[in-house]
């Protein structure tokens, strides 16, 4: 397996490959400046491009059982813009890309520390993280465009070490696509040849409120706990692999899943919108508790089948946002339309793959999405019965009507 992580200078790739056992470590930038005899960072950009082909010739030629890389995505250039260095052969080279998303304190403090990164001295945190914001849409546009994962790591020693292991043993909590294309298959077999499937989020769609943080309270995990995990919309698989493992030490997990699931406040609205379209098949898919929404989907008799994995212990995977993505992306190479359904960050690139999409807010808005579909080109469409509107958002009537 060829691994890259990703990161910014100083962000700590080195440290954490030095603590990987049974990997062999390929420094990229100590090949390039071995073949360019210490001059490459000098050398005109055509001929680093050159050399960067090269030395993905060489790690493809590797015949080790584990490779890792450590690598760079882009650096700032003027006027605010960005010089990307990653190439195709990069994309195509490696089986996972890895993206260590350390604090960006921590990085300012190293570049200060660091006189080979001396130009970088008067960067501020809002520079650092739009660097970071940066690479890492751009690595998950080129993961999503070869059915690969992104997974983004944070500086939790342990628990990325552990996961890094997962990783190397082909655990399914880090294979996105095979675990979407399975799911979309199940799928397939379920919905009797029915043409259109609805992937609707369950947590704030279905519900309008959110399930999960109920089960939050009722076991007595601090709000903080999710918060940190998550934070600056990081949606990997590793991040909901580190909340699996929060959420299967919680004594009364089965009983508090329960109770959590008589908290539910439905979305009757759009369940009888969505409910009038014809021909359709309804799959609720949560990066939450699928014990809680399982419950629920048997109680109210909707939607036809739920799709999660919360608990490390029970659950066969978890349900990332490129894994969302891959479902939608899979149910249509089977030739399905489909509709999708959410509200937050998280369900983004679901909805991206879809063939119709629509977003909802009936408790808030989520200022992060609000702000990606403010600023970048989709289709994506609310209904007018939302109690909260999208900004900038073309409202239909109803979404069976805008469908059929």
């Amino acid at each position: 397996m060829k691994v890259a992580i990703y990161g910014l200078p100083r962000s700590g790739k080195d440290h954490l490959i030095s603590q990987l056992k049974d990997v062999r470590h390929i420094q990229g930038s100590q090949w390039l400046n071995e073949r360019s005899n210490g001059d490459f960072p000098d050398l005109p950009e055509h001929e680093k491009a050159i050399l960067r082909k090269e030395f993905i010739g060489f790690v493809n030629d590797q015949n080790d059982e584990h490779i890792v890389v450590d690598g760079h995505y882009a650096f700032p250039d003027k006027d605010g813009e960005y010089r990307v260095v990653f190439t195709k052969e990069d994309g195509d080279c490696y089986d996972k890309i890895i993206y260590l998303d350390a604090p960006s304190s921590a990085i300012i403090q190293r570049m200060l520390d660091s006189d080979k990164n001396a130009k970088y001295r008067s960067l501020e945190p809002k520079d650092i993280d739009a660097w970071k914001n940066y690479e890492i849409e751009g690595l998950r546009k080129e993961c999503l465009s070869r059915n690969k994962d992104l997974i983004i790591l944070d500086s939790d020693t342990p628990s990325l070490l552990e996961y890094f292991r997962l990783i190397l043993s082909g655990s399914s909590v880090s294979l996105s696509f095979k675990v979407a294309e399975e799911i979309a298959q199940d799928i397939v077999q379920r919905s009797a040849g029915k043409g259109t499937i609805c992937l609707l989020d369950c947590d704030r769609t279905i519900s309008s409120n959110d399930v999960t943080y109920e089960f939050i309270s009722l076991a007595g995990i601090k709000p903080s706990v999710p918060k940190d995990t998550f934070g600056d919309n990081r949606y990997s698989s590793y991040q909901f692999w580190k909340m699996a493992i929060r959420y299967s030490e919680v004594g009364e997990y089965d009983n508090f899943c329960q109770m959590a699931a008589g908290r539910a406040a439905l979305n009757t609205a759009l369940i009888d919108d969505v409910k009038g379209m014809s021909g359709c098949y309804f799959v609720g898919i949560t990066s939450g508790l699928r014990k809680s929404w399982e419950s629920i989907r048997q109680s109210c008799g909707f939607p036809d089948m739920i799709v999660g994995g919360s608990n490390i212990n029970t659950d066969r995977w978890v349900i990332s946002d490129m894994l969302k993505g891959y479902v939608a992306k899979s149910l249509k190479k089977h030739g399905k339309r489909v509709v999708a359904v959410g509200d937050s960050m998280g369900d983004r690139i679901m909805l991206e793959m879809a063939d119709h999409s629509y977003v909802t807010a009936q408790e808030k808005i989520s200022t992060s999405l609000q702000a990606y579909l403010r600023d970048n080109h989709h289709s994506i469409k609310q209904p007018d019965y939302n109690i909260f509107k999208f900004q900038g958002v073309k409202v239909v009537r109803s979404i069976h009507e805008d469908i059929d």
